[in-house]
């Protein structure tokens, strides 16, 4: 049954971001969704496969699938929902990505001022994800705005910790971005980046852990929280690193979330080693985030991830490009050493983020698919890199911006 959500008397300094407050909107409940188990994956998925070479199996697989049933995916970890074109941890978000069959959805979870936790991918970006800059809030900020003067920068700075839940809850969700030649905060807050969309910023609803925990039990999707690490480096001294934890855990034993629906993330190695000693039961259920990748000094061991499995990590999500190289042709794409070193230590595979980051293909922006970029000839080839992660690296799941594009994929090779 559809729901009517009549958006009424939203406050005036919200209205410069999107409609006027009288508007209504047609929405499907979290029970009326998870009950009709409809699947939308739109366009994006074909259109992406149609561009492929020519003669290429994948081509020719992906588009013989174009008039087969859709069904949930385990393979597809919606990452901050679907913010390819939603704003970020928002209930909207959340939705799409539900609607795009993703069987797990990510919340990243920081707190505020009262130490509630809440769902931002860092403490300290809702001066890019959020209209707070715009809002009688505004001044609470630990940096106001400063706008671009002298060759430098706009910049702000506005923290979850600066605000109670409640406060927290007044503000909406925008897309991620922000201008850096801005003279105005209204300026400032319209720095969407061009791969990304503002079709459907005008509603989102940002969200407390609670919220979001009551939104995916009504799905009847897995949970996929992540122990996000403070922007300053240090836990407040009243909300030590471990209470942030207990609260964590405690927050969805509360709503009944059974250890096998949810999986617990974190970049800090800390994090998995405390969760191994006061919380066995979740053994086969963390995930190390692996960022190391990243630093072009750093090499893979074995050792090294005998070592992180030893000690609490069950499964390994380092960026995309970690578990791709490139092949003795200059194009084709396979495995890399990290991959089979992971796997040689027993250690299960997720990876972040597909279609997370723009495709320059004129520039350097090329992100996720760095390790293969001669291999990288237009947005369809990173259809390839998909499949090698899904057939050669053997992912568990794949963290995705747009969920749909996954979800037709998997259905499409997994039968």
């Amino acid at each position: 049954k559809l729901q009517f959500l009549y958006l009424i008397g939203r406050p005036a300094w919200q209205h410069t971001l999107g409609p006027p407050p009288m508007r209504v909107a047609v929405v499907l409940g979290a029970a009326a969704l998870a009950a009709a188990g409809r699947i939308e994956v739109g366009v994006r998925p074909l259109w992406l496969a149609q561009h492929l070479d020519d003669g290429s199996p994948l081509k020719a697989e992906l588009l013989a699938c174009r008039d087969k049933p859709v069904k949930r995916s385990e393979f597809v970890l919606a990452h901050r929902g679907a913010p390819l074109q939603f704003p970020e941890h928002t209930r909207e978000s959340y939705t799409a990505a539900y609607e795009q069959g993703a069987g797990h959805i990510e919340c990243d979870t920081t707190f505020t001022k009262d130490r509630e936790l809440v769902c931002r991918h860092s403490e300290c970006d809702l001066h890019r994800t959020t209209d707070v800059l715009l809002s009688p809030l505004a001044g609470k900020c630990a940096v106001p705005f400063q706008p671009a003067r002298g060759g430098a920068a706009a910049s702000a700075k506005c923290c979850t910790s600066d605000f109670t839940a409640a406060e927290f809850k007044t503000l909406r969700g925008k897309m991620d971005g922000e201008n850096a030649a801005a003279t105005t905060a209204a300026e400032y807050v319209r720095g969407t980046p061009g791969f990304r969309t503002d079709l459907y910023s005008s509603y989102g609803e940002v969200m407390t852990a609670n919220d979001t925990i009551a939104l995916l039990q009504g799905f009847g999707v897995r949970h996929v929280p992540e122990l996000k690490a403070p922007d300053s480096g240090a836990m407040p001294p009243d909300f030590p690193r471990a209470a942030f934890i207990d609260k964590f855990v405690a927050t969805y034993a509360a709503h009944g979330v059974g250890i096998r629906d949810m999986f617990i993330q974190s970049f800090e190695y800390d994090d998995m080693k405390y969760l191994h000693a006061r919380y066995p039961q979740f053994a086969n259920q963390t995930v190390f985030l692996d960022e190391r990748p990243g630093d072009k000094t750093w090499r893979p061991t074995l050792a090294d991830f005998q070592e992180k499995k030893a000690h609490g990590v069950a499964i390994i999500a380092p960026p995309i490009y970690a578990y791709v190289a490139l092949g003795g042709d200059n194009y084709s794409i396979v495995e890399s050493e990290y991959s089979k070193l992971a796997a040689a230590a027993g250690l299960r595979k997720v990876a972040y983020s597909f279609e997370r980051s723009g495709l320059d293909i004129d520039g350097d922006d090329y992100g996720y698919y760095v390790t293969v970029r001669p291999a990288i000839k237009s947005p369809a080839d990173t259809l390839r890199v998909l499949d090698v992660l899904k057939r050669v690296v053997g992912l568990e799941a794949l963290f995705s911006d747009w969920p749909a594009t996954v979800t037709y994929y998997d259905n499409c090779v997994s039968g």
